[in-house]
């Protein structure tokens, strides 16, 4: 999976697999505290949020992002493109 010890394409996979993660960790996080404001914003009398509110709420907020996935999804894999056909061929 990872090549040969010491070589340059080793680094840069391990990187891969490391940042790869991160974005899971960090996605995963993002839900976590998404579940917990939801029940916070429901409490906080002071807004005076309905459950159907609270709940557009956090659809809107999976919803962006959904968006951004799909965005920057696509922008990363352009972008690679062009930077292993410059340096790779």
């Amino acid at each position: 999976m990872f090549g040969a010890a010491g070589s340059e394409e080793s680094a840069a996979t391990r990187w891969v697999v490391v940042l790869c993660w991160i974005a899971v960790a960090l996605d995963g996080f993002d839900l976590v505290v998404l579940g917990a404001v939801t029940l916070a914003l429901l409490e906080y009398q002071e807004w005076g949020l309905t459950a159907p509110q609270v709940g557009a709420i956090t659809s809107y907020g999976l919803f962006g992002m959904l968006i951004g996935a799909l965005g920057i999804g696509t922008l990363a894999d352009v972008i690679g493109r062009r930077v292993r056909g410059r340096y790779y061929t």
